[in-house]
Order: C-alpha cells, then sequence, then structure tokens
C-alpha cells in the first residue's frame, strides 16, 4: 500500500521501494547493499515524492520544499528527476503529470530502525579533522621538499580510509583536491593537479610506481581512520626513483568541536610558511565544506551531468555559505560548462557565471581559479582577448601548479595569430599534467589553427595513446585530414567521433562538414536536420550550422548563421578568425567584416 501523506512521520526515517533503501539521516540511496551516487537535492526530491507517495507533487511545491528560499530555474528540477530516473532504472517509479508536477507510483515502506549512530555526522567530523590534519601535515612536506634553487614536484595521492564502513571514493578524491589546491600556491613546489591523481581513487596502488607515472620528485600518501573520537591521519612522502621514505606523521585529532581546530591549525600553517603561504577560509560546517568537495569533484567528469550536479553541490553550498568565495567560483565553472555542453543558452548562462566569478574576486581576490574563470568568460564570450590574458597570467602568478590557466592562455595567443606562444604555453599545461589527453590533443590544436597538419597529427597519436576513447580527438583528426584533403580519413574519424560522444553536437557538425566538403551534400543535410531536431529542445550554437553550410559551399547561409552566432555570443567565435574549417569562406569580403567584428567585440 502507499504510505500515506498525513501520517506523522518518525524522525530522519528510511523508507524501502522495490529493490531501494532512502535513508533520510544520511541522504543516501542503496539499491540492496550497493550505494547508488545522487546529490543532495536528488535524494531531497526523492524524499518529498516518497512521503507524498500516490498523490500528484506540483512543480512549485517541490521547488518550494527542496530549495526552499534560494531562487533557481524550473531546469533544475527537470534535470534532477531525469537523474533520479536513470540512478532507479528499470525500475519506474516517478510518473510524470503534464503541466503540474510529478507522482511517486511504487509502493512504499517505512524501515522503523534509524542507524544506531549518526554515520553522516561522523563522516563530516571525520572529513573536517582529516583536512585540519593532513593538511598540516604536507605544508610539512612541503617545506622539506622545496630546495632554494630546484623547484621540486609531488603528488598527493587520493585518501584511503582504514575503515571499510566509512569508505567514500568521492569524498577521498575531494579531500586530496583541498590539499592540491592549498599546496598549489607554495613556493617553488609543482604540484600535480587532482585530474591526473582521480585515477588512483580507490585503487590499491604501490605510491612510488604511481609517482614514477606522474613524473614527479615524491609523492604523498596517507590514510585515516576513527579511534573512539580521535581521527589518526597517517601520512608518508615517499621519494619515487629509490621508493625511500622520505619522512612520516601520524596525527591524532579530536573529532568534535573541528571548526575552532580548523583556525587554530590554519594558524600553524601561516606560520609553517610565512609569506610564501596564506590561509584559506573553508566553509563554516563540515556538512558545506563535503559538498564544496563533492562539487569539485563532479567538475572533473567534463560532462553534462557533471557539470549539474557540481551546480547543485556549490548551490547548496553558498545557500548556507554565501560568501564563501571558491563555492561561488565554482558556480561559475559548472555554469561555464553547461553553455559549453549546450544546456543553456551563451547569453543565459555567461552573465550568471561573471557575476559568480566577480562576486568571488570581492571576497577573496587571490582565488586563482576565480580569476582562471573570468579569463575564460573574458576570451570565450566577450572576446576580448587581452583581458582573458590578464586573467589568466594572474591565476598562473597565484598558482603556478595549475594547467589549465596555461592552456587557456595558450588558446588565447594562437587566436591572436601567436601560435608559439601558445604551443609553449600548452606545453607547460601537459607537463603539469602529464596524463590528461586534453593536454597533448590541445598542443595539436595550436599546430592545427597555424597549418601545421603533420605535427597536429603526432601530437593526436599520442593523444589516442593516452586514451583511446576520448571523442574529442577523433574531431581533432577529423578537421587535419579534411585540411589536407584526405576526405575518407576524416568522415570515418568524425564517425567515430560521432559514436564516442553520444552524438555530441560539436562531433555532428564537423562530420556535416565534412560530408559537405566531400561532395556528399544529402548526406551533410541529413546531419543539419538532426542538429535542427536536436535544437528544439536545447542550445545549439549556429556556429554549428555554418560549418555544414561552408562545407557545402553555401556561403550565404554559412555567413546568416555565423551572424546568428555573434548575436548569440556563442563561444565557439572566438576561433573563427584562424579556424581552417572557415577557409572557404576567407576570400569572401563578408569574412573580413566578420573578423573585425569579432575582435572588435561586436
Amino acid at each position: 500500500m502507499f504510505l500515506e501523506s498525513d501520517k506523522p512521520l518518525k524522525k530522519k526515517p528510511v523508507y524501502g521501494f522495490g529493490p531501494f533503501r532512502l535513508e533520510v539521516w544520511e541522504r543516501k540511496l542503496f539499491r540492496g547493499q550497493e550505494a547508488v551516487a545522487l546529490t543532495p537535492k536528488a535524494c531531497e526530491i526523492l524524499q518529498v515524492l516518497i512521503e507524498r507517495a500516490g498523490t500528484v507533487v506540483e512543480k512549485d511545491e517541490l521547488m518550494r520544499a527542496v530549495w526552499r528560499d534560494t531562487f533557481v530555474e524550473e531546469g533544475n528540477l527537470t534535470f534532477n528527476i531525469s537523474m533520479l530516473r536513470k540512478a532507479l532504472a528499470p525500475f519506474d517509479c516517478i510518473e510524470t503529470v503534464p503541466r503540474r508536477g510529478y507522482r511517486f507510483t511504487a509502493p512504499v515502506q517505512e524501515v522503523v530502525t534509524p542507524p544506531p549512530a549518526n554515520r553522516r555526522t561522523v563522516n563530516r567530523l571525520i572529513v573536517w579533522a582529516v583536512v585540519a590534519a593532513l593538511v598540516v601535515a604536507a605544508v610539512l612536506v612541503a617545506r622539506m621538499t622545496m630546495h632554494p634553487r630546484q623547484p621540486k614536484s609531488l603528488a598527493i595521492l587520493p585518501f584511503q580510509s582504514l575503515d571499510s564502513n566509512q569508505r567514500d571514493p568521492v569524498l577521498e578524491l575531494g579531500l586530496a583536491d583541498v590539499l592540491v589546491t592549498r599546496l598549489g600556491s607554495v613556493g617553488d613546489l609543482i604540484v600535480r593537479p587532482t585530474t591526473s591523481i582521480r585515477r588512483y581513487t580507490g585503487a590499491n596502488v604501490d605510491p612510488a610506481e604511481a609517482g614514477r607515472a606522474l613524473g614527479v620528485d615524491s609523492v604523498l600518501s596517507a590514510s585515516f581512520q576513527r579511534v573512539a573520537d580521535r581521527v589518526r591521519v597517517t601520512a608518508q612522502l615517499i621519494d619515487t626513483k629509490t621508493g625511500r621514505h622520505l619522512w612520516a606523521g601520524q596525527f591524532d585529532e579530536r573529532s568534535t568541536d573541528l571548526l575552532g581546530l580548523e583556525d587554530e591549525l590554519s594558524g600553524k600553517l601561516a606560520g609553517a610558511l610565512a609569506a610564501q603561504f596564506t590561509p584559506v577560509r573553508h566553509a563554516t560546517t563540515p556538512e558545506v565544506h563535503e559538498s564544496y568537495l563533492r562539487g569539485r569533484v563532479a567538475l572533473l567528469n567534463w560532462s553534462e551531468s557533471g557539470a549539474q550536479q557540481a551546480l547543485s553541490y556549490f548551490q547548496h553550498v553558498t545557500a548556507a555559505d554565501p560568501d564563501y568565495a571558491p563555492a561561488l567560483a565554482g558556480i561559475a565553472a559548472s555554469l561555464m560548462q553547461q553553455v559549453r555542453w549546450g544546456v543553456v543558452a551563451p547569453r543565459q548562462g555567461i552573465p550568471r557565471a561573471e557575476a559568480a566569478v566577480r562576486r568571488a574576486l570581492a571576497l577573496d581576490d587571490s582565488l586563482a581559479e576565480a580569476h582562471q574563470a573570468l579569463g575564460a568568460i573574458e576570451m570565450a564570450y566577450d572576446w576580448d582577448l587581452e583581458s582573458a590574458k590578464r586573467e589568466l597570467q594572474r591565476a598562473i602568478r597565484l598558482n603556478p601548479s595549475l594547467p589549465d590557466p596555461h592552456g587557456a592562455l595558450g588558446a588565447v595567443f594562437t587566436y591572436q595569430g601567436r601560435p608559439e606562444e601558445g604551443v609553449r604555453e600548452r606545453e607547460i599545461a601537459q607537463r603539469l599534467d602529464p596524463l590528461a589527453p586534453i593536454g597533448r590533443l590541445s598542443i595539436g590544436w595550436d599546430h592545427y589553427f597555424a597549418r601545421r597538419y603533420d605535427q597536429a597529427l603526432v601530437h593526436y597519436r599520442k593523444a589516442v595513446e593516452m586514451d583511446a576513447s576520448f571523442p574529442a580527438t577523433y574531431w581533432s583528426f577529423g578537421e587535419t585530414y579534411e585540411a589536407q584533403g584526405r576526405y575518407a580519413e576524416a568522415i570515418e574519424a568524425y564517425r567515430k567521433s560521432v559514436e564516442l560522444s553520444g552524438r555530441s553536437t560539436r562531433a555532428l557538425a564537423g562530420f556535416g562538414h565534412a560530408l559537405g566538403a566531400a561532395g556528399r551534400r544529402q548526406e551533410a543535410m541529413t546531419v543539419l536536420d538532426e542538429l535542427k531536431q536536436v535544437a528544439r529542445s536545447r542550445y545549439v550554437s549556429p556556429t554549428f550550422s555554418a560549418m555544414i553550410y561552408a562545407g557545402c559551399g553555401d556561403k550565404d547561409k554559412a555567413f546568416a548563421m555565423l551572424d546568428e552566432a555573434i548575436r548569440d555570443r556563442s563561444d565557439w567565435m572566438v576561433q573563427v578568425p584562424v579556424w581552417p574549417l572557415f577557409d572557404s569562406l576567407r576570400s569572401d569580403p563578408r569574412f573580413a567584416t566578420l573578423v573585425a567584428r569579432i575582435k572588435s567585440g561586436a
């Protein structure tokens, strides 16, 4: 039978339905004994629907219950419902009631037994203690690795919980990410980014071997365990060449009253590194800090769902702590990813991103990630390459270990017609994150934009060796083969990119251009029709339609679409002045006018 909507509920119950169990006190969903990954907001939506099972919950009512005093768009609700359905599949229990809301249709049982101890609270206290204790350990390690004349390099592996009941891979990586961010700005110490170390999450790996693969001098490995009311953190610094332990330390921190403890330990950090290090403010509570960590990890996925999850986490943080600058920078980065994936149009997403990042910088002008985000906005949306360059260079000065500002600065130089400087910056980014295929791939892009096609292909092949399933590599092959007149190879490369990317609009646009250039106009128009169909439900940049028209030799329609893309402030337009895909339009006087509009910021 359905759970009655007016039945008094026990405090923090457990709900069972089908093969699932929702533990409200932890905001966690389980399929049998296996945890199902959901954002906190998705869990809250599921809880509201379950508690009203069998009745229609209006959209407005659901949004008020979950987001309370925070203003969000209906798209956030729609996205979370979609994520819930995917997580619950093939168990179908959420019905859409057109123009009204949603109904939970499965029978629900309320399980009486809450946990003997509040494990979520314990988890958060452990998080807080581990962050505090290991930051101290790692900073002391950083001091040991630094030499006045020779920079050293360090990788911080994801933490390992020695308590199997407390394992949480997202948090283990998120905690390491805290230290990566804190130590990246310390002196000449080069710290590998979180994108490089994430592959070791939950892995039983030899630290020295991992360090050698990451190309660093030393690696920090740490574990933590709760003992009574304390958290014990064990950390060791290992020389990657010899496997020798350079340093080891053990820290015991009380797992209660940890907000004050964090302040105390931040003070110790400032004293340990003097002017080389400035303590940063954490979010106000362990729960809020945990959401921030999860948002950071979700951003690393570089996917549509990851961007939406990250945005949800960061908004949760700012709802509780509106002045937490890192979360505001995270909101900006999430929105920019959503624009890139076509979830929102540039004119809808980027102004919100810019407002968030400028608020972050007003609160903390020393936040490298915020300067990086602002630089990316000025490059891709404002098309103001000089301002973008200044912001990205500021980010690099603040945190020399971040690869992304170097990569973005390389793009700025290349778009300015300075590909040699672009390659130099991209190579720095690749050295900082040597296992990321995007680093190698982007070096190839700079050669491609400079019309050095053979050199571009060399780097694309190296990117394939690193990750043979990365879709952007194959559309890069397609563009370059096409520029060389190798149409059959270009079409096959694009076909693979379309398949690997799940038919992304960017891959489809390149595919259509190659078909048109190869004289297969009808097939190109079929691809264009698919883009138009997608555009009925989400944003598709007019630049993509222009690509297909240009490939087919229809210059009038290509220019019309490019003009529309300028009005949309499409982030793809900044590369049009140097993009070989549009070389067929360069002899037309309208192209020079178009380039002048882009360079002036239109």
